[in-house]
């Protein structure tokens, strides 16, 4: 079982041999953590449409349920494109959104791309920050 004296001990073993950036990944990479529900989907959001390029640019999109999916995965991946296009046209309207939302909601601009773009699931806080810029609450 890995506790904070063998993370420690690790790290030191690591900076002995002269390499402290790898010391840093491996104490991050070896602590045990719980995995979350959004961790176990298998696809990802972009992967039930019909046509995944065009996952956040415009509504009326068909979707399609893939070999893996599940019916709830295809719902919450058709909800969450929906909210990308409500996002990306407020975007559009107003430069520096994605930097005023990321830091107010303290997230990377990289993994809100990724998300309005379906390459990762939105979670609690994503899903929060792209409700505010499509509601104008910002």
């Amino acid at each position: 079982m890995l506790s904070f004296r063998n993370v420690i001990r690790r790290r030191r073993e690591a900076q002995i041999r002269g390499n402290a950036a790898r010391a840093d990944a491996r104490t991050v990479g070896s602590m045990p953590t719980r995995k979350r529900r959004l961790d176990r989907r298998n696809l990802l959001p972009r992967d039930y449409l019909a046509d995944p390029f065009i996952f956040g640019h415009r509504l009326g999109v068909t979707t399609v349920l893939p070999p893996g999916g599940d019916p709830v995965s295809q719902a919450v991946a058709l909800v969450q494109h929906h909210v990308a296009v409500l996002v990306r046209q407020e975007q559009q309207l107003e430069r520096f959104t994605a930097r005023r939302t990321t830091a107010r909601f303290g997230f990377s601009k990289q993994y809100w791309s990724l998300c309005l773009l379906g390459y990762e699931w939105m979670g609690e806080t994503v899903l929060a920050a792209a409700v505010s810029v499509a509601l104008h609450t910002q």
